[in-house]
């Protein structure tokens, strides 16, 4: 082994369950989205984008143009700068790795977020708005948008979708291109570790789209939710959940609540509402004995009896 192909090998394969990571949180930030209207929602969606597609490029270039210590010398001026649309143009010289209209759209949204509108508000006098990236992008989609106006679900589910989906779309063209010149050099860089997100983006099953797993992940918890609910059994966890008095929600606020968990937010008036009612408890120390007991839930280190018993 040299430097060369451990660098190849391992440093790269890292990089990648790192991009992928950033790929998910972005597809699961708009997914999420409360309102077009956040600048702050959509800043963080396109940061986590851009950042993570930029490194696809890099590793897929990387693994192309690296081939001696000299390379690192004089890489390409690509790789040192933030530049999506020079990394693709780059890419191209050694591989066909051609993208669609609206993937080279949203290249160029996350090239002029990094560069014109990460740091936007930090420039006396700027007034970049960062949603016009986004209406930019899905005109190029045929998909006009009123950032301004007021939205149903479905109608925000159905721009996250554009989104998450083009992004899944770019992210394993990249991922593709990078495992077939791995598997050429025969090294292990495309290889993910089971526990990462990178994998809900980049192993996809075959006709599966990103804003599917997206989707799914979310019905799966509203799932789960409906078999605690009406689960009769009373062993593992679920005698834990039996013994523990629950607390006196607002009734009302109850799909609020749900709203925003299964999209992967935990409201602030959820928040709040639980420590309004802790402040009923008559001490501190009953306050943390309550806090530890709930807190045994989902927790993977406690064996629980009938466990032990099987």
């Amino acid at each position: 082994m040299d430097n060369i192909w451990n660098f190849k090998n391992f440093n790269l394969g890292r990089e990648l369950e790192t991009a992928g990571e950033f790929i998910y949180e972005s597809a699961k930030k708009m997914i999420g989205i409360k309102s077009f209207y956040n600048k702050y929602e959509v800043n963080a969606i396109l940061y986590s984008g851009a950042v993570g597609i930029e490194r696809l490029q890099k590793i897929l270039l990387c693994l192309y143009c690296m081939n001696s210590e000299s390379d690192f010398d004089n890489p390409p001026d690509c790789l040192l700068s933030h530049n999506h649309l020079d990394l693709q143009s780059e890419i191209l010289k050694y591989l066909d790795c051609k993208l669609s209209k609206p993937s080279m759209s949203l290249l160029g949204v996350f090239q002029d977020y990094y560069n014109d509108y990460r740091y936007g508000n930090y420039r006396l006098g700027d007034d970049k708005d960062v949603r016009e990236l986004l209406v930019r992008f899905f005109k190029k989609v045929n998909k006009p948008l009123d950032v301004e106006g007021l939205y149903t679900e479905h109608q925000k589910d159905s721009f996250a979708k554009t989104y998450i989906n083009h992004l899944g779309i770019m992210a394993k063209k990249f991922y593709e291109a990078i495992r077939n010149k791995a598997c050429e050099l025969n090294i292990y860089t495309y290889e993910l570790d089971t526990d990462s997100n990178s994998i809900r983006v980049f192993y996809l099953e075959e006709g599966k789209t990103l804003y599917e797993q997206m989707f799914n992940e979310r019905v799966s918890v509203k799932e789960l939710m409906i078999y605690i609910r009406q689960h009769n059994g009373h062993d593992g966890v679920f005698r834990i959940l039996d013994t523990i008095k629950p607390l006196e929600y607002d009734s009302a606020l109850i799909s609020d609540f749900l709203h925003d968990l299964c999209r992967g937010n935990v409201a602030d008036f959820l928040c709040s509402s639980t420590e309004e009612l802790y402040c009923e408890f008559a001490t501190e120390k009953a306050k943390k004995a309550r806090q530890a007991e709930v807190d045994l839930i989902g927790n993977n280190d406690l064996l629980l009896d009938d466990e032990m018993t099987d």
